[in-house]
């Protein structure tokens, strides 16, 4: 699927320079490198013969996401070096190899071994790994009340100064699906797989459970914001994105607010189920 997709969006850039195709180029990078991430979680599950369970894929996904960023890194730090490399050469008169490390041909499959070794080194690091994993969740457990703070303060406000004012912004509903997936994404840092719900006081974390039910409100906004913009202007392919962002989102907010009214205080075993469907809704 993933060739003949490739193989579209090169029917659609023929004759070669006569169209803009570079939104095409970026939705495709875009899309696969999401749906590759996801889709190797449950390929993570299957190759472990391990269950479909959310703890296992909340694991993964943090395990791949650190291992992709150093990764990352380590192909940066190589660049600089193979770039003093050549200066250095080039300043004693041999510019043998500043010239050779901008050939496609040296450069692409030099980057390819180099992402492949980082990979099977960091994941030999997997203790590592699970360190800096630890620090991120203290780092949300501070965050999320305060962000839970932040979006009621700015929901009470609203009233006041209406809705208008955040409209002529231009960005009002970008800036609301941001606040959106911020909330969800630190709350899943916090509670993980929900097995273990011991993070705050009672009081921090029933005003948590009272900031999920804020969530579907700015969710709602958003898709009013989204709707005018449509009435006013029609669709594009901005707004098509930005309807399927804001629905796949809406119902994961919907989603953790109903484990709430299910499950009272112990709300987050709920999230493993909701972030499992949602997971494979995604993909």
């Amino acid at each position: 699927p993933f060739g003949l997709a490739a193989g579209y969006i090169g029917l659609q850039s023929y004759p070669v320079d006569a169209f803009t195709v570079f939104s095409l180029q970026g939705i495709f990078i875009a899309s696969i490198a999401l749906a590759s991430f996801k889709a190797l979680n449950y390929l993570q599950l299957y190759t472990h013969q391990q269950p479909l369970n959310y703890s296992f894929l909340f694991s993964y996904s943090w395990r791949n996401v650190l291992i992709l960023f150093l990764s990352h890194w380590f192909i940066l730090l190589l660049a600089l070096i193979l770039s003093l490399w050549g200066v250095l050469f080039s300043a004693i008169g041999i510019d043998f190899f500043l010239e050779l490390y901008v050939k496609d041909w040296f450069f692409i499959p030099l980057l390819c071994v180099a992402v492949g070794f980082a990979i099977l080194h960091f994941k030999q690091l997997q203790q590592f790994i699970d360190n800096i994993t630890r620090l991120l969740h203290g780092l949300a457990k501070s965050l999320l009340p305060l962000l839970f703070v932040f979006a009621l303060a700015f929901l009470t406000t609203l009233p006041f100064v209406g809705l208008q004012t955040l409209w002529s912004t231009g960005n009002g509903t970008s800036l609301l699906l941001s606040l959106l997936a911020l909330s969800l994404l630190l709350t899943n840092m916090v509670y993980q797989d929900g097995q273990s719900i011991e993070f705050y006081s009672r009081l921090v974390h029933r005003g948590i459970a009272a900031g999920l039910f804020v969530l579907p409100v700015i969710a709602g906004l958003a898709v009013y914001g989204l709707s005018l913009r449509v009435n006013q202007h029609g669709w594009s392919v901005e707004r098509g994105w930005a309807a399927l962002i804001t629905a796949l989102l809406t119902i994961t907010a919907a989603g953790y607010a109903a484990g709430v009214l299910k499950r009272r205080d112990a709300w987050p075993t709920y999230l493993a189920r909701v972030n499992a469907v949602m997971g494979a809704a995604f993909l």
